[in-house]
């Protein structure tokens, strides 16, 4: 009996299980479900003592779920309990902006964010089967994988998988074909191979890091990355907590910092349409329009003298290479003008090329996400449809399986699951039906999302002659 209590005690301090043991608080249903195959899997997953071979999950998570809605007003108390819980996050980090910037409606500001960012958008993913996921929305900090970063850039546009054929080639002892292929690059594919695997949050709020170039390939989520930094800041959101309902370390380093993200294709269409006095005037101008608005004059001011975490999201998507080059000098004088505050730059690989060095030489560190690693694969399948099949956890379970399965024993699958947009389009496809055997419709699809649909609707155009 003691040792399953010391396994039980070990059990609720993993993520997953507590993650799953709380939906009775966190979902507003009056029949609340939940996955004994993902507790079993979990209690085994922790390497803990075998259940006794009477044990029956799916009577527990009954009985345990059972014992919730008979006392429903206990329910309801402890539910609330939560959402205060995640609420009282949320004050905790706005209370900490409030004094450097009180004439800013934060409340109002945190309202506006959730409105933009907080429901992941998959409509330019969705295929025929998946419309109904628009009448589900999905909470962006409910799906998102915390990604792992390199403090260095990979060789400019080789897609990796075809990088590893090549290097298995070279360790059978052509060398020189490497070589060949890489060119100039062959010293920046080196540094890649050596730069180890971080937390991206654990860089971004290191104590040497003040300015970040983050780079990534398409549908890296670097877009997403940059909102959950915003939301994350505004928030404390459940999705970032331990299971201890503690924040993430990198919440508690960055508290009281003041998240402005700027979309720089809607920031340059602004300047376009006539918008004048750069960034400060866009945020001025965002301000008024919304609700929460602080002039530009104490604007200047406070992020001279006090904690900001300004995002500059999508620098590749200022399409010619003059005006790019131009906005790069001009967020480097920002962030030379703006000394505390953090500054973070978002861009693909391949939009960074031009000028490569101009940032790094101004005092920001580049970083490169990297792929998702199996587990956080495997951590997005779960998750996903847990979500979107609500309800239906025997469905969600055999959907997952077949996903991971496909992914581990088909090598052309898991060079795309490593990318967050493409293994959300293989998870929207295996959630209706078995994934094709022809990697050509898959590729299909994925190249009508990268060349058409998500750049249509960034509003991103590219000329003929564009090398993105």
């Amino acid at each position: 009996m003691t040792e399953h209590a010391q396994a039980i005690e070990r059990f609720f301090t993993d993520e997953a299980a507590i993650e799953e043991l709380l939906r009775p608080f966190t979902e507003l249903t009056d029949q609340p479900q939940l996955d004994g195959g993902l507790l079993v899997g979990r209690w085994h997953a922790l390497g803990l003592p075998q259940l006794p071979a009477e044990f029956d999950a799916a009577r527990a998570c009954r009985w345990y779920v059972e014992a919730l809605t008979g006392k429903r007003q206990a329910l309801e108390l402890l539910r609330g309990h939560w959402q205060a819980q995640t609420a009282a996050h949320r004050n905790q980090l706005l209370e900490q902006m409030r004094g450097p910037w009180a004439e800013w409606n934060l409340d109002a500001y945190a309202r506006a964010m959730r409105d933009w960012y907080q429901v992941l958008d998959i409509s330019t993913l969705e295929m025929t089967q998946s419309q109904d996921l628009e009448a589900k929305p999905i909470r962006l900090s409910d799906i998102f994988i915390p990604q792992d970063a390199r403090r260095s850039r990979p060789r400019r546009s080789l897609p990796r998988d075809y990088m590893e054929a090549l290097r298995k080639h070279a360790a059978r002892g052509d060398g020189e074909a490497l070589a060949e292929v890489l060119g100039d690059d062959a010293g920046l594919d080196s540094g890649w191979d050596k730069a180890k695997r971080e937390p991206f949050f654990d860089i971004l709020s290191a104590s040497d890091v003040q300015h970040l170039v983050v780079l990534g390939d398409p549908g890296a989520g670097k877009s997403c990355l940059a909102r959950m930094m915003a939301l994350g800041l505004l928030e404390g959101f459940g999705g970032d907590a331990n299971a201890d309902g503690k924040m993430r370390p990198w919440l508690e380093r960055m508290a009281g910092h003041l998240p402005l993200l700027i979309e720089l294709r809607k920031f340059v269409a602004w300047e376009a349409k006539g918008g004048r006095d750069g960034v400060l005037g866009y945020l001025h101008h965002l301000g008024n329009e919304h609700g929460f608005g602080l002039n530009q004059a104490d604007l200047d001011r406070k992020l001279k003298d006090s904690a900001s975490l300004v995002m500059f999201d999508g620098l590749d998507e200022i399409v010619d290479a003059a005006e790019r080059d131009t906005m790069a000098d001009r967020i480097v004088g920002f962030a030379r003008l703006y000394a505390r505050t953090r500054v973070v730059v978002t861009a693909r690989v391949a939009g960074f090329d031009q000028r490569p060095f101009v940032l790094r030489a101004s005092g920001f560190t580049i970083v490169t996400l990297d792929e998702l690693s199996p587990k956080q694969i495997e951590r997005f399948s779960e998750t996903w449809f847990r979500l979107t099949l609500r309800g239906n956890d025997a469905v969600a379970r055999q959907r997952h399986a077949h996903l991971i399965d496909s992914v581990k024993t088909r090598p052309q699958l898991a060079a795309l699951a490593g990318n967050p947009l493409l293994l959300t389009i293989l998870a929207i496809v295996a959630r209706g039906r078995e994934l094709p055997g022809e990697r050509a419709k898959l590729y299909d699809h994925a190249l009508r999302v990268f060349c058409h649909q998500w750049d249509f609707r960034r509003n991103v155009q590219l000329p003929d002659d564009s090398p993105l």
